[in-house]
C-alpha cells in the first residue's frame, strides 16, 4: 500500500501534468470548439423548428426562438454559456471565447450580458473589426439610452479597421438613418452595395435612407434591388413591405395590396404567427379598407388580432369596419379596446422596417 505522502505527491504530479497539457494546447481551445458545436447544433434545431412553423429561413436565424429555448434542446447552449463564462474568468484575454459567449447569450435573448462581453473583448482586442460590428448589432438588440451613439462608434470603428466588410457598412447606413443623417447614411449604403451587389440588407437600409431624405424614386429602386436578389440567397419580406408603404403613401392601393400580400407570401423569419406578421396583416387590412375591400379588410384585421391581441391598431380598424357595416355597439367596443391598448402599450405600427446585418 502506498504511503499517504506518495499519493499526495502523485496527485500533485498529475495535476501539474494536466495544467501543462492545457498550457501547451493553448488557451481553452476545446471549450471554445465545443461551444461552437453546441451553437451550430442549436441553430440547426431552430432552423428545423422554423421550417415546421412556416417561417422564412433564408434570413439570419440568430434571434431568440422561444419555442426551442423552452425545451431541453436548449440545454447544450446553456452548458456552453456556463463553460465559456468560466473560461473568460480564467483567461480574460482569450481571443475568441467572449465572441462565442456573446453569440450564445444573444441566442438566449440575454442582450445586456452579450453587450458586456463584447465591450470587454474590444477593450482587450481593439483591432478586431468583426467584434466592433458584432457589438453594434448587440447594442441594437439591447436598445436603451445611449445605444445609438455607441452603435455609430462601433460601426465606424469596424469600417475603419476593415474597409471591405459590407455588413458593417450596411449597419452604419442603418444607424446613421436612425440618427437623422440620411446623406451620410446613403454614402455608407452605397459603399455596402458596391462591395456586395446582391446584398438584401444593404439595399433595404439604403432604401430607408433615401426615404428619409425624401428621394422616393431612389427609395423604390433600392427596395426593388433588394427584392431582385436571387431567392437562393435571401428572400426579403421587409423590402416588399416598405415598397407597399411607398405605394400606399401615393394612394396607389392595388399596388400596395399586391406588395403587402407578397411580403406575407415570402414569410417572416419570426414565423406566420408572430407579432411582426400581425403588423404586416394590419397594414394589408388598412389598405384593403382604403381601397373599399371591406370584407377582406375585416378578415385581415381579425386575423391580426388573433395573432397579436395586444396591438391597438387592428382593433381601431375593425371598429371603423363595423361602423361601416352598421354595428355601432360592436364598433364602440373595438374603439374602447384600441384606446386601452394604446394607453398601455403605445402605438406599434412601423413607418418603415429596417434590419441589421451580422
Amino acid at each position: 500500500m502506498r504511503p499517504r505522502s506518495s499519493i499526495v505527491a502523485l496527485l500533485f504530479a498529475v495535476t501539474a501534468g494536466l495544467a501543462a497539457g492545457r498550457a501547451a494546447a493553448g488557451p481553452g481551445p476545446d471549450e471554445v470548439a465545443a461551444a461552437r458545436t453546441a451553437l451550430a447544433t442549436y441553430d440547426d434545431v431552430v432552423r428545423a423548428q422554423k421550417v415546421r412553423s412556416g417561417a422564412n429561413v433564408t434570413l439570419q436565424l440568430d434571434d431568440p426562438c422561444p419555442e426551442v429555448l423552452s425545451t431541453p434542446k436548449a440545454a447544450p447552449l446553456s452548458h456552453a454559456i456556463d463553460t465559456l463564462t468560466r473560461l473568460v474568468s480564467r483567461e480574460p484575454g482569450h481571443p475568441q471565447a467572449r465572441i462565442v459567449l456573446a453569440q450564445a447569450l444573444e441566442r438566449m435573448g440575454h442582450f445586456g450580458p452579450a453587450v458586456e462581453q463584447l465591450e470587454a473583448h474590444v477593450k482587450l482586442h481593439p483591432g478586431d473589426a468583426a467584434a466592433w460590428n458584432s457589438l453594434g448589432v448587440a447594442l441594437s438588440r439591447r436598445g436603451g439610452k445611449g445605444s445609438l451613439e455607441r452603435k455609430l462608434e462601433c460601426y465606424r470603428q469596424s469600417t475603419k479597421l476593415e474597409t471591405t466588410n459590407p455588413a458593417a457598412w450596411a449597419n452604419l447606413c442603418n444607424a446613421l438613418t436612425m440618427a437623422g443623417r440620411p446623406g451620410e447614411a446613403i454614402s455608407a449604403g452605397l459603399r455596402a452595395t458596391r462591395l456586395k451587389p446582391q446584398y438584401v440588407y444593404a439595399w433595404m437600409n439604403l432604401g430607408v435612407a433615401y426615404g428619409m431624405k425624401g428621394d422616393a424614386e431612389q427609395e423604390e429602386k433600392a427596395y426593388l434591388a433588394a427584392i431582385q436578389v436571387p431567392a437562393t440567397e435571401e428572400k426579403c419580406p421587409f423590402a416588399r413591405f416598405n415598397l407597399g408603404l411607398c405605394y400606399e403613401r401615393r394612394k396607389q392601393y392595388p399596388q400596395a395590396i399586391a406588395w403587402y400580400r407578397d411580403a406575407l407570401r415570402v414569410g417572416l423569419p419570426q414565423g406566420p404567427r408572430s407579432r411582426e406578421a400581425a403588423l404586416f396583416r394590419h397594414s394589408l387590412a388598412r389598405v384593403l379598407y382604403q381601397n373599399g375591400d371591406y370584407t377582406e379588410a375585416t378578415f385581415e384585421a381579425a386575423e391580426a388580432i388573433q395573432i397579436a391581441p395586444n396591438l391597438p391598431e387592428p382593433y381601431s380598424l375593425l371598429g371603423h369596419l363595423l361602423e361601416q357595416a352598421g354595428d355601432k355597439a360592436a364598433s364602440r367596443r373595438m374603439f374602447v379596446k384600441a384606446t386601452q391598448l394604446l394607453e398601455k402599450f403605445g402605438p406599434s405600427h412601423p413607418e418603415r422596417v429596417t434590419r441589421h446585418a451580422e
